[in-house]
């Protein structure tokens, strides 16, 4: 009967996918996903990896519980007891299949310990292990679900969501060169295994099996984000290229129940002038010169300028929210000094000015770091810039929270998608929904 178990195993090992061979969408219901724990290339590889399975190992480690795996020399990799004694040395030539009895294996992932289901994939790259973990993607998509939108969100919302997690997963192209289709990362999704699985998102998974998003019959390059501050920003405003015709702007009103994210970030002149290195001079201005012509505020083009009349361009949105680690690129922005100023009580005290008197007693605004002239003498100048946006995220696709106020007047899942992804279709793995 043993002899018959570890047979069994063999043969579902030898079905799983291995690298380089892609997600099939057509696999129906044990569709297969490669997600990468640990990618060297895409700067995620350890060099030592601890692993557990309190029940035991498959084979060849039928009679251990702890695994302690690390490249050798030779460019494979060496597979030790937690003692030390030595249990195999693997050659690169192929990856290592690596299971536990009760299906899954625990290691540390995202700064924390979690139970990993499926097979895992372990090879030697660059000198650091690449680990691949090879499961089903319904599997994956219930494991998805409580680490990138949690247990609050409304059903119908989840639903939706669902459909969100298979197609990223099935679209997966991202790491292809490395053997995964995706990454567990906000790279591409966030994968914890059980980590944060829940049954109620597992029931709502069960409900939409197989379902996922498609344009002209091809899974689609699956965006979404928190909010946006009304309206989506279209993919070519986030990171330039060619404009996808269901990733452009779609406009949503707001509402007092359901409103964006409102934040706020300030800099001072120092600051500032380190996000832009490559001018030569001291940072003297920022200027928004233009914003997505396809119907959102996000701002797609930031020209800097220093006081020697060089500048500097930022474009696509993403870019310059990258470069000032703002929230979202949907902001606008306003010069302020913090100085002295009597109040309407006849008191002085320090406030935030947004501009000058001057030297002919008339109120400017301040548009610049620049000193200017004051009609009772001396200069004066901004000292920060202060942003104030709106959103969470890149804005590009499904937004959580705008699909939250569609939900709450009744919207059904396939509407929500209809509306965030327009021109696309739901197909079913399954039976061709």
């Amino acid at each position: 009967m043993k002899l018959r178990k570890l047979i069994l195993v063999f043969l579902l090992l030898s079905l799983l996918p291995v690298p380089g061979e892609g997600v099939s969408a057509s696999a129906g219901e044990d569709t297969a996903v490669r997600v990468g724990l640990f990618l060297p290339g895409a700067g995620t590889g350890v060099s030592s990896l601890e692993l557990s399975s309190p029940k035991g190992f498959l084979f060849p480690f039928t009679g251990e519980t702890s695994l302690i795996l690390s490249p050798d020399q030779d460019g494979g990799l060496t597979v030790k007891a937690k003692n030390g004694r030595l249990l195999l040395r693997h050659g690169g030539d192929k990856p290592l299949s690596l299971g536990g009895k009760d299906g899954c294996v625990t290691l540390p992932l995202g700064g924390k310990e979690c139970r990993i289901p499926g097979v895992l994939s372990v090879s030697v790259r660059e000198g650091k292990l690449r680990v691949i973990c090879t499961l089903e993607l319904e599997t994956y998509t219930k494991c998805v679900m409580g680490c990138e939108i949690g247990t609050s969100a409304s059903v119908e919302v989840r639903r939706a969501f669902s459909l969100l997690v298979r197609t990223v997963a099935l679209h997966g192209r991202k790491h292809q060169s490395e053997g995964a289709d995706v990454c567990a990362t906000t790279c591409c999704q966030v994968f914890l295994g059980n980590d944060k699985r829940d049954k109620e998102n597992d029931a709502i998974v069960d409900s939409t099996k197989g379902q996922y998003v498609t344009y002209k019959g091809e899974p689609i390059t699956c965006l979404y984000h928190h909010s946006n501050g009304g309206a989506t920003c279209s993919s070519a405003a986030a990171w330039g290229g060619t404009v996808l015709p269901y990733l452009v702007s779609v406009s949503l009103a707001e509402s007092e129940e359901f409103p964006s994210k409102v934040w706020e970030k300030t800099f001072t002149q120092e600051e500032l002038a380190r996000r832009f290195p490559a001018l030569e001079g001291r940072l003297l201005s920022l200027t928004v010169s233009g914003r997505d012509p396809y119907g959102s505020d996000y701002v797609t083009l930031l020209t800097a300028a220093d006081g020697q009349g060089n500048t500097l361009q930022v474009k696509t949105s993403e870019k310059i929210r990258s470069t000032l680690s703002l929230p979202t690129g949907n902001f606008s922005f306003a010069y302020r000094l913090t100085a002295p100023a009597v109040t309407a009580q006849g008191t002085v005290e320090e406030q935030a000015l947004l501009g000058y008197i001057d030297s002919e007693g008339k109120y400017v605004p301040f548009s610049s770091f620049a000193e200017h002239p004051l009609t009772s003498g001396g200069t004066a100048g901004a000292d920060t810039l202060v942003f104030y946006g709106k959103g969470a995220g890149h804005g590009v696709g499904f937004s959580s929270q705008g699909a939250e106020q569609l939900a709450a007047k009744g919207v059904k899942y396939p509407d929500l998608i209809a509306f965030y992804f327009p021109g696309t279709e739901i197909a079913n793995l399954l039976n061709g929904f």
